[in-house]
């Protein structure tokens, strides 16, 4: 969503191409449907404090696409939990892919997080 027309260019012979102007077109899309929907019609909530630019929608939606989880996979709502996006990714040169599985617990409202590997209390 980041790229440039010059960079754009440099892949325009690939699939991939396609994708990144889909997404790019659907994001200023997004944008312009929430821009009127939501920010024009509260400008009392939405003042310049609150920056309501495209370039701020396109940073808000790639930490969403980048560090959210699907809090529910039947309607697709993505959320952000703090710290959940470092738990596949361990400091140490484990022999391990993943080493935590998570998931959403609809019944119970709440995150869930559960180690794939052995710890001794006191470990850290």
């Amino acid at each position: 969503m980041y790229w440039n027309e010059e960079e754009l260019d440099l892949i325009k012979d690939y699939p991939v191409y396609t994708d990144i102007i889909n997404l790019k077109d659907g994001l200023i899309e997004q944008h312009k449907i929430i821009k009127e929907q939501i920010f024009d019609r509260f400008p009392e909530i939405f003042t310049e404090e609150y920056s309501t630019s495209l370039e701020n929608f396109k940073w808000v939606m790639s930490i969403i696409w980048s560090r959210g989880h699907w809090m529910d996979e039947e309607s697709m709502i993505p959320g952000i939990v703090p710290f959940a996006d470092m738990m596949n990714h361990p400091t140490s040169p484990l022999k391990v892919k993943k080493w935590a599985e998570y998931f959403y617990e609809k019944k119970e409202e709440s995150f869930q997080v559960f180690s794939k590997l052995e710890y001794e209390e006191g470990d850290q």
